[in-house]
């Protein structure tokens, strides 16, 4: 209960109200036969409660999470504790309302920004010569090491830069600092990955009993919902705990 006397819910409290959903969705449909079109193919509704469906259930139980983007979700909470405990954001957000900032912080501003171009500078590099390997066999960006990297990509492109300036500025002083500004959302990290547990349980069971295709969501409604599912709860736990607070 916040301050104001709502309560807002945890997102993997949500996740698993809708997996409860999906199951007895899944049920009812498989007891009615609800079928599906997808590509000239004939979908049947699977149940979740009868006994293959339970099978899967707990057989995928902790296989499914391997799907979660959890590696991606620890580098982008890494980066924006980079960017605020360096004071990064901070002096960016002076400038940009054109309050005064000191020599030192200039400084280290232009010294960030340096860095920053000297690494879009690489990626522009490995994007359109030599061997161009940050692109796809083919020459693509669509797959592309730079699109399955494109998370420790931006990871980069701001971490380096916040570690420059805050060391120029005499805010990091050692490796430490340094730890402590990466760990600095780490309290996050634990609902994050309770969630994704449960948003996996969700995922793989929405395809499973092909309501999915049934309903007619189509492969690109698939990945939009999935990047609803995995990324959309980050800032909403952000939000419960300053509003508990």
């Amino acid at each position: 209960m916040n301050r104001r006397g709502w309560h807002i819910p945890h997102p993997a409290t949500v996740y698993l109200l809708l997996l409860l959903a999906v199951m007895l969705i899944s049920w009812i449909g498989s007891v009615y036969a609800m079928r599906g079109i997808e590509r000239n193919s004939d979908i049947v509704l699977r149940s979740l409660l009868d006994s293959q469906g339970v099978r899967w259930l707990v057989s995928n139980s902790v296989i499914t999470i391997s799907a979660a983007p959890v590696g991606n979700a620890i580098l982008l909470l890494s980066a924006i504790g980079l960017v605020c405990k360096s004071g990064l954001w901070r002096v960016l957000c002076r400038l940009s309302a054109k309050e005064a900032s000191s020599y030192k912080e200039r400084v280290g501003l232009a010294m960030a920004m340096v860095v920053m171009a000297l690494f879009a500078g690489l990626v522009v590099i490995g994007l359109c010569f030599g061997d161009r390997v940050l692109l796809g066999l083919t020459g693509t960006v669509l797959p592309s090491p730079l699109s399955d990297g494109i998370m420790l990509m931006l990871f980069l492109l701001t971490g380096l830069p916040s570690v420059v300036y805050g060391f120029a500025t005499g805010i990091f002083r050692n490796a430490d600092s340094v730890i402590g500004a990466l760990l600095w959302l780490s309290p996050y990290m634990a609902s994050l990955l309770i969630t994704m547990l449960v948003a996996s349980q969700l995922l793989a069971a929405f395809d499973y009993s092909g309501l999915d295709r049934i309903i007619g969501l189509g492969a690109y409604g698939r990945r939009v919902l999935e990047l609803l599912v995995w990324w959309l709860p980050l800032p909403w736990i952000i939000v419960r705990k300053a509003k508990l607070r």
